[in-house]
């Protein structure tokens, strides 16, 4: 008579899904150690479950979204006007959101602008090479030009 012994996962379950309340490998009663004998099996940990998996990915998005904005006391009046402007389905908060996220972008967008203009500045010392602002307003009518008959072009097609 053969042993049955079960593994255990991390998790104090076994095989079969059923919960075990010691993570020692278990035998039946009426068997002793003597009759023991036990071949050797392969086990395979269980995958998690879809569900377990999902509540992971959201507890990660969760932490991601924790950070808060100071809390802002503005007069009552500027309230109502925020409220009577904001579309179907948006909220204060994502008004408020929005409100902070725009000049962040364009102070970003200004300082990537700023930064160029002085790297072609330093550029243009280094080299000498300078163009005259006729030419190059020429060029740029130029180019209008053409990126606007492409279009035209796309149109009638």
């Amino acid at each position: 008579m053969s042993a049955r012994i079960v593994l255990l996962a991390r998790d104090g379950f076994d095989r079969s899904g059923r919960a075990l309340t010691s993570l020692r490998a278990h035998r039946p009663a009426h068997e002793t150690r003597r009759s023991l004998r036990v071949a050797p099996r392969l086990w395979v940990p269980p995958q998690p479950s879809p569900y377990y998996i999902a509540s992971q990915l959201q507890g990660r998005a969760l932490r991601h979204e924790i950070a808060t904005l100071p809390s802002l006391r503005v007069d009552p009046a500027l309230r109502e006007a925020v409220e009577s402007v904001l579309h179907e389905g948006e909220t204060l908060s994502g008004f408020i959101e929005a409100s902070v996220r725009e000049p962040i972008e364009r102070r970003r967008i200004r300082a990537e602008f700023i930064a160029r203009g002085l790297s072609s500045r330093d550029e243009t010392r280094r080299t000498g090479e300078y163009f005259e602002a006729g030419k190059v307003h020429a060029e740029l009518a130029r180019m209008l030009d053409q990126a606007r008959a492409k279009l035209q072009k796309k149109a009638r097609a």
